[in-house]
């Protein structure tokens, strides 16, 4: 048998060979376990993934085991799958936006109007600045001024939170015309390649099943589908001082601008076009879609993964 270095170089170069670690494999033994992935944590060491990878595996058994499988089915490309998943840092970096004019710092919420948003509070305040991919502890770092801002950002129902996603990625994409459906590949592109497994979902059962894992889990979520309640925090874990909700996005914009003192934004509604092949059937098949997608079951599971957030938006689990 090849000596350590070997296996790691072999396992680097690609080659898929079910004689690595042969002796590492029993889920049995706690040494062999161990072995198996310090060995794995090594190898993805070059990645710069490993230390995390090691740490992340070793606090869940479920992911120690689907390791250990895919190790002994020689299955390392799903190993390096799964230490880029657990590479992922929290996803905190959604759009943004603060007004020096109006005092007022806008924190963004993928999947809830982010676009149609940004469109209208441009629309009433030119100047604003759009920050994109930080943190709040970034922007305060560069703008102390607004840490005594009003603070504001709006919710969604979680149900329909995650169908708005899994129609984007999934089903609605061949709604898309020719010049938007390239963006919207590389996303999903972006978003399938991060977090092992989410390549294999083929329903909206799969997605939901999928989202209670530990691959969709909030410790590497991607914005999109990451619980809203840590997406929208500021400094110090604190809520905004006001969170809106989408479903009354409009009014709710209304009560905020009276609060600031500034003329209320007019929302566009964006998404429900742009990018969209001009045919309502179009729109009507996808939306109708929506309805046959929340069985009970599947309302079930993102009751599970998204509990705090139906608690903080006041939503309904029915």
């Amino acid at each position: 048998m090849s000596k350590p270095d070997e296996k790691v170089a072999s396992f680097l170069a690609g080659k898929e060979s079910t004689d690595i670690w042969p002796d590492d494999l029993s889920p049995d033994g706690e040494t062999n376990y161990t072995n198996a992935l310090l060995r794995a944590s090594a190898a993805l060491h070059k990645y710069k993934r490993g230390l995390k990878f090691l740490t992340t595996v070793t606090s869940s058994l479920t992911i120690a085991r689907d390791v250990i499988g895919a190790l002994s089915y020689g299955r390392f490309k799903d190993v390096l799958h799964m230490a880029i998943t657990a590479a992922q840092k929290l996803d905190i970096y959604d759009d943004k936006i603060v007004s020096r004019t109006h005092k007022y710092i806008w924190i963004g919420n993928a999947k809830v109007a982010s676009r149609s948003l940004i469109a209208a509070l441009l629309g009433v305040d030119p100047n604003a600045e759009i920050i994109r991919n930080r943190s709040m502890a970034d922007i305060y770092a560069v703008y102390p001024e607004a840490k005594n801002y009003y603070s504001f950002t709006f919710v969604r129902h979680p149900f329909y939170r995650a169908l708005s996603l899994y129609l984007e990625l999934w089903s609605a994409h061949q709604h898309y015309t020719e010049v938007f459906r390239p963006r919207k590949e590389r996303k999903r592109q972006h978003i399938f390649q991060r977090f092992f497994g989410l390549a294999q979902v083929r329903s909206f059962d799969d997605y939901c099943r999928w989202l209670n894992t530990w691959y969709g889990s909030d410790s590497f979520a991607d914005r999109h589908f990451l619980s809203q309640h840590l997406l929208i925090r500021l400094d110090s874990n604190r809520l905004p001082n006001f969170v809106g909700r989408f479903e009354n996005i409009q009014s709710d914009l209304s009560r905020i601008a009276s609060h600031l003192d500034m003329p209320t934004p007019t929302l566009p509604r964006l998404n429900t076009m742009v990018g969209w092949r001009v045919a309502p059937e179009s729109l009507r098949i996808a939306r109708a879609t929506t309805m046959n997608l929340l069985t009970e079951r599947n309302k079930t599971l993102l009751r599970k993964r998204y509990a705090d957030d139906f608690e903080l938006g006041g939503y309904s689990s029915a």
